[in-house]
């Protein structure tokens, strides 16, 4: 297990638990969207927000070309939208922290395809959106909820990399 849904779970919060059917073999049938998500969001992976994404885009950009996506962004409110929510999602993700919580799964094959598909996705939304790294968005402004790497950068590993430590000595009792 990567992410800390069953921590999560066993916590008393909100009106339902993290999974149906408590009592069943688990399968990904029984997730909660919610839990699922949340936990995703502790280990500064964001999966939900991106994954798959660059995927697609590539697909279409070996189809129809880079500048059919970026004329699309552009030009589609709802494309424009959606890349930009990636985006941020994307500047919310911490790959250092992400690559140790990945390698609690023990499953170096899961790790490269995670952080592959990362590294793929935010390529291709700033070759799509003509944004940069530093920048994080145009005219120099960040993506909407985002804090500026310089800060973001010193202030959130130590904080988030410190629980990857307490699941990892729960799981190898």
């Amino acid at each position: 297990m990567v992410s800390p849904l069953e921590e999560i779970g066993s916590l008393r919060l909100g009106s339902r638990p993290a999974r149906r059917g408590l009592g069943a073999p688990r399968s990904l049938d029984d997730l909660r969207a919610i839990p699922w998500v949340f936990a995703w969001a502790q280990t500064r992976v964001n999966l939900p927000g991106w994954y798959g994404l660059g995927s697609g885009l590539e697909a279409v950009i070996s189809e129809a070309g880079l500048d059919e996506l970026r004329a699309a962004y552009r030009e589609w409110p709802l494309f424009a939208s959606l890349l930009d929510n990636v985006e941020m999602s994307l500047a919310k993700t911490d790959r250092d922290i992400a690559a140790r919580y990945l390698a609690l799964g023990a499953r170096d094959d899961f790790v490269e395809q995670v952080l592959a598909e990362y590294d793929l996705t935010r390529r291709l939304v700033l070759e799509i959106t003509g944004h940069t790294p530093a920048a994080g968005g145009p005219q120099g402004a960040v993506p909407r909820g985002a804090a500026p790497r310089p800060v973001r950068g010193r202030a959130l590993p130590p904080a988030a990399a410190g629980p990857v430590h307490p699941p990892r000595r729960r799981r190898a009792v």
